[in-house]
């Protein structure tokens, strides 16, 4: 390993993270080897990929970051090269393990890292350690010639039994406590070097905490976090407690009360085509009552208000036929305008209006309210239960029932009042600018084209643009005036200049709990509909706004409930930040696979019917025939589903993996070199996903993936046959590279730390699948009866080389369950290709003729056409070539 050294001097503080301690009480608890730092948490990414995601996204240069390694130093070395490869950064500065790094001490390794660096401001932190990104921007902000420490209130009585404590008293630390559970705050596994005392750290006995080198100063800074927002990782406990635990409980719930698909599950998208018609779309509500009500509410403001909604044409039971009023969101206007300061004029023009628009409707809705509704807004539904569901979703004390039930008994005094109206939902989202110029059905381009023109117009003309209000559904319920203006005022939409409306304490707590409440879960539950609905919202923002907008005489006689909301607003801080990418666990849609409707991909009734054909049309490209050799179940098509809605929202790559043997069968002639077989391969493979690039610019990427070091363990092939097989194919796949088609080999031993380490991890999966009594398949029995070679060696009891035809059968079968293999190639971000039938994937074929697999086979032209033949294939070829002659 090479250690580069760039200008650090431009830069007011470097980061060095210390990842070579052992984890000893980790393996202890896991009984796994990895590197605690490398164990996942959300995404299949651990803390270390995960700290480095905050730091990249708060702008961190990488040649301002610094990674010391240890323990596991080859695993975590290729783990951080292959994650910063995916993301497309550039490496940061890595410090080799030292020789005999198991007996180095914490203090050792922060001295050896420091003399490969330059003099500079240094924060240490932690690899194993999980940081909030507020956290970190913190840390990142703090400047000063004085050392300092990160602290936090202590977040948890398990934290009191390994923490260091502190007395912080204006800012600095007063006291350094080792004895477990005293002091102000604990310590949050961040120090602060200044320059000019790293001399300290350089001379410092090999025994010391950072710590014990400031307790004797008197200058030492307290930079004060929140509860949770570093959390050390110790034992498996951690990682289970930092994970979201998603209940049976949690599940209903989110699927009664929250799951915005509910109207659309069991529709089918033909509505998508009227949609795309000028005149009009269709709306499902969710019952046929829901439709009765909505169509009440239109056909009054249609009678009294025509410019406020769309007309009403027609209802039939849950569906209503209404005039389509083609346009922008005002929730996606605001958020373009809530990143400049530029265009705050045109922002207060609509605001204007549309509150004004606003006050109209409340007043027609609340002269009419007797005829439709007469029911509060119901709080035990949707405040308590929500709010339980999280707390027990995040780890959390449930708040007490009694002053729940108190809250849900003035909420309901409060929605009876006389001045209480039909809940309109006046959202950003239910809003409409109609314009043709700026509707979805046209392209990206296209639209960002127009805008920006359109706001270089006269301010007059955001002072005339027609403006349309949508979804009345929701006034079957009364609640407080103020609750719509929160609604249309407070949505974090308007990011800086989001101000709270006038809004009493349980108004604040109902609209803002419910806003971010139910982001929040879709976030953990759902992942694939919280990318679809809001991308670019964060839960988070409603949480700390809750928790500081809520007045000191709710905090006092609601304690319990305002602990509860203070614990969720600081937790949900881990999340901050992480988009969800397709290798999050949806629980939702692994919860629905089984029922007799399959769930889709979340459908916007009021949105872009495009987006949704965007996904159809591709999703018909990746299973198209000829290439798709046999059905799709529906767990693979809702996986292709979530990963080209993955793609399409962030605007990635699709990405595509291709398991495959990584070695030449010994017999085939010529071998290990390559043949046709393989070029034929590959000119299928960019066949096939060429239409797909042609369609989604940001292109294609097919990773053909296998392992190295392990061929002798399972075929008895050694090891020497596969590499010049792998560095030829390297070279030949890059003939069929352009700008929209990338391919890679990629090597999963490289996610287990290299081949000797993938060969052990591989040998223990073995032995433990043999002490269960697992027995291989039938098929993978035939399978190794063709590819074992005993005349290369000869096995022998005890030998780590196949005994017989059914023992190496389940040695193949134990590394393709490897559950880092598995993770690659079909439970990550790609699609996987296969050659033979299997879940979660797409079976095609080697080539327009084939199906044997090119790393076994020759590749010939029978009668101009390419085919792939397998050895007696060719072996038969060959003699019907001749009879020929």
């Amino acid at each position: 390993m090479q250690v580069t050294i760039t200008n650090f001097n431009k830069y007011p503080s470097r980061v060095l993270i210390l990842a070579a301690g052992t984890g000893s009480r980790f393996r202890a608890s896991s009984g796994q080897q990895k590197h605690k730092a490398l164990h996942p948490i959300w995404d299949n990414r651990g803390s270390l990929e995960l700290l480095l995601t905050h730091l990249h996204s708060l702008g961190q240069p990488s040649d301002a970051i610094t990674i010391a390694l240890g323990y596991q130093s080859v695993a975590v070395e290729r783990q951080i090269q292959l994650f910063v490869a995916q993301q497309r950064w550039t490496l940061p500065t890595l410090i080799p393990a030292a020789e005999n790094y198991e007996h180095h001490t914490m203090m050792q390794t922060l001295q050896r890292a420091l003399t490969f660096l330059p003099r500079r401001n240094t924060w240490v932190l932690f690899a194993d350690t999980l940081y909030t990104r507020s956290a970190l921007k913190d840390i990142l902000n703090y400047r000063s010639k004085t050392p300092a420490i990160a602290a936090m209130p202590w977040a948890c009585p398990e934290a009191k039994s390994k923490e260091v404590g502190v007395d912080i008293a204006q800012g600095l630390v007063t006291r350094f406590l080792p004895k477990a559970g005293t002091g102000t705050h604990q310590m949050a596994h961040a120090v602060y070097w200044p320059e000019s005392l790293l001399s300290l750290i350089s001379s410092a006995p090999a025994d010391v905490k950072q710590w014990q080198l400031l307790q004797q100063r008197d200058d030492v800074n307290g930079l004060v976090l929140p509860r949770f927002a570093a959390q050390d990782i110790d034992t498996i406990t951690d990682i289970e407690q930092l994970n979201a635990n998603i209940t049976p409980t949690v599940l209903r719930y989110f699927i009664a009360n929250l799951n915005k698909d509910r109207r659309t599950a069991n529709q089918k998208p033909d509505h998508i085509q009227q949609l795309a018609d000028h005149s009009a779309y269709v709306k499902y509500c969710e019952s046929e009552l829901a439709a009765e009500q909505e169509a009440q509410v239109l056909k009054l403001i249609n009678t009294h208000l025509p410019a406020h909604a769309p007309r009403l044409i027609e209802q039939n039971r849950k569906q209503l036929l209404l005039e389509a009023k083609r346009g922008i969101r005002l929730y996606d206007l605001l958020r373009q305008l809530s990143n400049s300061t530029d265009h705050l004029a045109i922002r207060d023009v609509l605001m204007a209006r549309c509150n004004q628009r606003l006050d109209d409707l409340q007043q027609l809705l609340h002269k009419h309210k007797s005829s439709i509704s007469q029911q509060p807004y119901p709080f035990n539904e949707q405040i308590t239960d929500l709010l339980n569901a999280i707390c027990e979703m995040t780890h959390i004390a449930k708040p007490p029932p009694h002053e729940l039930n108190t809250l849900a008994k003035r909420w309901k005094q409060q929605c009876l009042k006389a001045d209480s109206v039909p809940f309109r939902d006046a959202t950003p989202k239910n809003i409409i600018l109609v314009d043709k110029r700026l509707c979805p059905s046209l392209s990206l381009e296209q639209r960002q084209s127009v805008l920006s023109q359109l706001l270089k117009a006269p301010l007059s003309f955001w002072d005339h643009i027609p403006i349309v209000d949508l979804d009345f559904t929701s006034t079957l319920h009364l609640t407080t005036p103020a609750d719509d203006r929160l609604s249309l005022n407070g949505h974090m939409v308007h990011g800086p200049h989001t101000t709270l409306a006038p809004a009493d304490d349980l108004t604040l707590l109902v609209r803002y709990l419910r806003f971010g409440g139910r982001k929040f879960v879709y976030k953990l539950v759902n992942p694939a509909g919280f990318n679809t609905r809001f991308q670019f919202d964060e839960p988070c923002d409603y949480f700390s706004s809750l928790v500081k907008g809520l007045s000191k005489s709710f905090r006092e006689e609601f304690p319990g409930v305002y602990e509860s909301l203070q614990c969720i607003a600081e937790k949900a801080e881990r999340w901050r930040g992480i988009a969800p990418n397709p290798s999050s666990k949806d629980y939702f849609i692994e919860s629905q696979l089984g029922q007799p409707v399959s769930p889709c991909l979340p459908l916007y009734w009021q949105e872009n019917p495009i987006e949704l054909n965007h996904i159809q049309r591709l999703q018909n490209l990746v299973l198209r025939r000829p290439f798709r050799r046999s059905s799709a179940d529906i767990k693979t098509k809702l996986d292709i589903q979530r990963k080209l809605n993955f793609a399409l929202r962030y605007q990635q790559p699709i990405k595509f993996s291709v398991p495959f043997g990584g070695y030449k069968h010994p017999k085939i002639p010529d071998s290990p070199a390559l043949n046709l077989a393989e070029t034929f391969w590959l000119e299928y493979l960019r066949e096939y996903v060429e239409p797909i690039a042609r369609y989604h610019a940001p292109g294609v990427e097919i990773a053909l993936s296998y392992m190295s070091g392990v061929l002798d363990f399972i075929n008895g092939i050694p090891a020497a046959h596969q590499r010049p097989y792998i560095t030829e194919l390297k070279e030949h796949i890059q003939h069929f590279c352009c700008a929209r088609i990338h391919f890679q080999l990629v090597d999963i031993a490289d996610y287990l730390g290299g081949t000797d380490q993938a060969r052990q991890t591989l040998e223990l999966h073995y032995q433990a699948m043999k002490l269960a009594g697992k027995r291989p398949s039938d098929k993978a029995i035939a399978s190794a009866a063709r590819n074992v070679q005993f005349d290369l060696v000869v096995p022998e009891e005890g030998s780590n080389y196949p005994l017989d035809i059914e023992d190496a059968a389940l040695r193949c079968e134990a590394m393709e369950s490897f559950p880092e293999r598995r993770r690659f190639n079909k439970f990550g971000e790609h699609i996987q290709l296969s050659h033979q039938r299997g879940d979660r994937s797409v079976h095609i074929g080697s080539c327009r003729t084939s199906t044997v697999q090119p790393w076994v086979g020759i590749g010939v032209y029978d009668q101009e056409k390419p085919r792939i033949l397998s050895l007696r294939q060719w072996l038969n070829f060959n003699q019907l070539q001749q009879n020929r002659q």
